[in-house]
């Protein structure tokens, strides 16, 4: 690399646009489940609860897919602390981040906040059927929602491992 005075103009002008593209499409990005909770995460007219309640069996249910939700997003969180971690560890023994780390760090935290994103989307319509008196176990956008969650988060899990994998192999190759 050139020490010349226009060669570090350019990078940083580079890195400017990287930065500015990163922040406009996380905008987008955050936009677009704003949209998707406002027409899709919304509760729709449906058949009212038997006798204006949940059965025992039916509240069970609810309880039983709220709980495993819930894990799923302290997954997405645990992920997201993981891959940092990860990151920091191998800035704190000077190992260059590259692209590489960065691209699986982006599409992980992106996965992630996606998981997240569908799980509070679902909460939420959860408490809108319930105020309605309709069952959430009948209502498919409800089963769709935490279905994306899972999804979401299962795909950053094993895009985590993915990159642990690549990242230690890629240091082993090039000790070799």
């Amino acid at each position: 690399m050139s020490s010349h005075p226009k060669h570090h103009a350019g990078t940083r002008l580079h890195n400017d646009h990287v930065i500015y593209g990163v922040a406009f499409a996380t905008a987008l990005f955050a936009a677009g489940l704003v949209l998707f909770e406002l027409f899709f995460a919304q509760a729709l007219p449906g058949p009212a609860l038997t006798d204006g309640a949940l059965s025992a069996a039916q509240s069970k249910a609810i309880d039983t897919i709220l709980d495993t939700a819930k894990t799923f997003t302290e997954w997405a969180v645990a992920v997201i602390g993981a891959t940092a971690f990860f990151l920091k560890i191998g800035s704190d023994k000077d190992i260059k981040i590259s692209r590489t780390d960065l691209a699986f760090a982006s599409g992980i935290f992106l996965l992630c906040i996606t998981s997240i994103a569908f799980w509070q989307m679902a909460m939420s319509l959860t408490a809108d059927l319930l105020t309605v008196d309709q069952s959430p176990l009948t209502n498919d956008r409800w089963r769709r929602l935490f279905a994306y969650q899972y999804i979401s988060g299962l795909a950053a899990i094993c895009l985590f491992a993915v990159y642990v994998f690549q990242s230690f192999w890629m240091r082993i190759r090039n000790l070799t």
